[in-house]
């Protein structure tokens, strides 16, 4: 509600500041977005394709036979050690190209000052710092130069220039590159370990800025007000970060150069001057391995559902740092979310996850869990692969839409199997919105998951697969059975390369088995003569006739209070605990709805099944007490 209102006081506010100094910040405003889901890409180097045609073989020119590969906006730099070099309207032409393709909401990698005009401040001995010099010149000036902004503040003077020459091509202004890059490996550890940035600030001489935190604050102030001097709806971000702790560090000072105190002068911490949190997230070096104290050694879980949860976490934890300091839509307006750089490997190095299926698989899951989250763009790393050694982290030259393009003929690009599986969920997706409500539906299904997705017309696309969980194996089943609105006779089905066969298939049948590469599932809703149209009821959009359907996952009801049933999967003994189990009756049925008549033995408020003769598989307990009936799905698994 916060956010809503701020809005309204904004419309407002725009004719009267929009040529002077910004009255407001992000405490108070964060603009809406609400374009269609960015399926971005970073751009690389390769020669000898011109950014141009990196943005033609991102997009596609059907038309010309230049395929694409289902990117709808790019991720370019516009540095200013570049400009400065290069002059300030070097790139002009090709932002106004990527506008003529149709992709305007970019990002803008700003930052990177110029040698002359770099911060020769010595805060590490054996690093020099990457920062604008005068950064604390005041911003502006009152016009006393012909600018608003003081000739003197070099960060502030070439984001002025900048700005009305790219704007109508940019939306989000990252402000530099991972500036959080972590060279003495205390970003990763958590609190209450020796050297942890949540209750230390970063070492100038071990991360990527070589300067202190407050500078980083100051540089998004002056950042934030030039850009919104120029369009108040133009969103700033952070750049491209990795680290929750170097959040924290940036939403526990300001920019007051005398340790980031929160002073009358400097009231304000660095989350004042931001709208957009963008980070970075490389699964393959984020918790795929973890040590197990039990065992005393590393446990791993190399496959695509692992990465993705992986992802899916790491913007989850810079939410809650963010919640922590009050960017919640209730003290303050909550952020905006977009990844700027994902991906895993598609070829095995050292101990990573790597593998053509994974990368394919996690690429589809990645961008369907973005929209599940509310992630506004998702750009992958990278266009293509660069295809040149690197022994310190060589994974990173098999992530890319296409195999490596340097050094060969312009339009020849041919797909990696992750670019196929990308093209595909963006051409699928295009024009549907995310919609939690129907999503419920896949809820209630034990190791499945996925979304659903709406478009205008009320058609429907499931996107769904069976969840891995198996090291170095991407070997999943799990059943699944459409029912309601979700199967007629225009249901069909789209797998992982649809972007290359343009093949659906109808299903005849509402019973299928998913694997751990998702599907699309679209169903057209069909109304009989007479009939009222169809409608989601948020509270039950699902009629469930028989025991083994993908169901809505229900609240338990309150008949059966605090039940639990462990552990899940199960192996020879099922526990269940309920409040008066003795007026419960306990059924079980297998994955077709059959009753089993396996023996259950109440005692107290605790009943087993003794389940040692069933075969694995997806079973259903039933809980029954009076008119209340409860239905709830286990697995049983004898795998080690």
């Amino acid at each position: 509600m916060l956010k809503r209102l701020h809005t309204i006081v904004m419309v407002c506010l725009l004719p009267i500041i929009a040529a002077a100094q910004p009255n407001f910040t992000a405490n108070e405003f964060v603009p809406e977005y609400n374009e269609e889901f960015g399926y971005g890409t970073n751009m690389g180097y390769n020669p000898p394709y011109s950014d141009e045609q990196i943005a033609e073989i991102a997009i596609g020119k059907e038309n010309q036979g230049i395929h694409g590969a289902g990117v709808n906006t790019l991720r370019p730099g516009l540095w200013e050690f570049f400009l400065e070099s290069w002059g300030y309207d070097i790139r002009t032409s090709t932002f106004d190209y990527y506008g003529e393709l149709g992709m305007t909401n970019n990002v803008a990698i700003v930052g990177y000052p110029s040698e002359d005009h770099r911060d020769k401040t010595t805060y590490c001995e054996d690093t020099d710092a990457r920062i604008f010099k005068n950064l604390y010149s005041p911003i502006w000036d009152n016009g006393e130069n012909g600018t608003p902004v003081n000739d003197t503040n070099y960060l502030a003077v070439y984001l002025y220039k900048l700005l009305p020459l790219y704007g109508d091509n940019i939306k989000f202004y990252e402000i530099w590159n991972e500036p959080d890059f972590d060279y003495g490996g205390n970003a990763w550890k958590p609190k209450g370990v020796e050297g942890n940035w949540y209750e230390n600030d970063p070492d100038p001489c071990s991360y990527a800025l070589g300067a202190p935190i407050w500078s980083y604050n100051r540089m998004l102030r002056v950042s934030y007000e030039v850009i919104k001097h120029h369009n108040p709806d133009a969103l700033v971000c952070t750049g491209g970060v990795g680290f929750p702790s170097f959040m924290d560090a940036v939403l526990r000072h300001s920019d007051n150069p005398d340790g980031g105190k929160i002073t009358e002068e400097y009231p304000l911490t660095g989350g004042a001057y931001f709208d957009v949190l963008s980070f970075h997230s490389y699964p393959h070096l984020e918790g795929i391995r973890t040590w197990d104290l039990t065992t005393n050694d590393f446990k791993y879980e190399r496959h695509s559902d692992k990465a993705a949860q992986l992802y899916v976490q790491k913007k989850r934890d810079f939410e809650d740092v963010l919640a922590e300091y009050g960017y919640d839509g209730d003290t303050y307006p909550e952020k905006l979310y977009i990844t700027t750089e994902c991906n895993i490997p598609r070829k095995k190095f050292k101990d990573h996850i790597g593998s053509e299926e994974a990368s394919k698989n996690f690429n589809m899951k990645a961008l369907i869990l973005s929209h599940k989250e509310d992630i506004k763009q998702y750009y992958i790393y990278n266009i293509a692969e660069d295809g040149i050694p690197n022994d310190y982290s060589p994974e990173f030259n098999f992530m890319g839409l296409y195999e490596p393009i340097m050094n060969k003929e312009v339009y020849t690009h041919e797909y990696t199997n992750g670019g196929v599986s990308f093209k595909t969920t963006a051409e699928v997706l295009a024009g549907y919105k995310y919609n939690a409500t129907r999503t419920q539906v896949l809820n209630g299904a034990e190791f499945i998951e996925g979304a659903v997705f709406e478009n205008v017309e009320g058609e429907t696309i499931i996107a769904a697969w069976a969840e891995t969980r198996v090291d170095e194996s991407e070997d999943a089943e799990a059943p699944i059975t459409l029912a309601g609105e979700y199967f007629n006779e225009t249901t069909e089905i789209m797998y992982w390369d649809f972007s290359m066969t343009k093949e659906t298939f109808p299903l005849e049948d509402p019973n299928l088995t998913l694997t751990a590469t998702p599907v699309f599932i679209k169903t057209t809703p069909v109304a009989e003569e007479n009939d009222p149209p169809l409608t989601t009821n948020p509270h039950n959009p699902v009629t469930i006739p028989t025991h083994h359907q993908v169901i809505l996952a229900e609240a338990v009801p309150e008949e059966f209070g605090n039940l639990n049933s462990y552990p899940n999967p199960f192996t020879d003994l099922l526990t269940i605990e309920v409040d008066d189990i003795d007026e419960v009756d306990i059924k079980v049925f297998d994955a077709l709805g059959r009753e089993i008549g396996a023996p259950v033995n109440k005692s107290d408020i605790k009943a087993t099944v003794h389940t040692s003769d069933l075969e694995n598989g997806i079973y259903y307990i039933e809980f029954v007490k009076g008119d209340a009936i409860y239905t709830r799905k286990m697995v049983k698994s004898n795998a080690k």
